[in-house]
């Protein structure tokens, strides 16, 4: 039988069970990081949430959990490209040699999110969000399919992969994406 100065005991007790049961006791290993990282001025928050990432990592490990296995799956139910036009995922993409400002035109048609003017309109960067061809809502996709003045005559995918077509369209286009 315990007595009751065993109970306000910080080394055992029933106050130490309880921390052990409800979680909160900590071990002597992290005593020891959490002092020298007091002295090293690192806050305990960063030092938990360290422990915290360690302890998932070593189930990961034990699991021979394989990220790019999982991330190529996930790649595949949610591709954004209904086309499949990204086929190797980690290949450089057609066009990545391109000067700087073709490359993030080109890349912002492709997203389908450019400086086009129901953009810049949402952004009140511009008082109306019309084409300068009549039509109510200058999107990229517009711009790229159905601009009397702007219209690709390519497809998308021939935009996706760079053609000499879709470039010299890119660079002679008359607005700033």
């Amino acid at each position: 039988m315990e007595s009751s100065s065993d109970e306000g005991n910080a080394e055992y007790g029933p106050s130490l069970i309880k921390k052990q049961r409800s979680g909160k006791a900590i071990s002597e290993d992290l005593r020891i990081r959490i002092n020298y990282c007091l002295l090293a001025n690192v806050q305990f928050t960063q030092l938990l949430r360290l422990t915290m990432r360690q302890k998932r990592m070593r189930k990961l490990i034990a699991d021979r959990y394989d990220g790019l296995a999982d991330w190529k799956s996930e790649w595949k139910k949610s591709n954004p490209d209904s086309h499949n036009i990204i086929q190797l995922l980690g290949n450089p993409l057609p066009g990545h040699q391109l000067p700087r400002r073709e490359w993030v035109v080109l890349n912002r048609l492709r997203t389908g999110h450019g400086r086009c003017k129901e953009l810049l309109h949402k952004w009140k960067m511009a008082d109306l969000p019309d084409c300068d061809c009549g039509h109510l809502s200058q999107t990229i996709h517009h711009i790229i399919k159905d601009c009397p003045f702007r219209a690709f005559k390519g497809s998308m995918r021939e935009l996706h992969h760079a053609t000499d077509e879709a470039i010299n369209w890119i660079k002679a286009l008359d607005i700033i994406l």
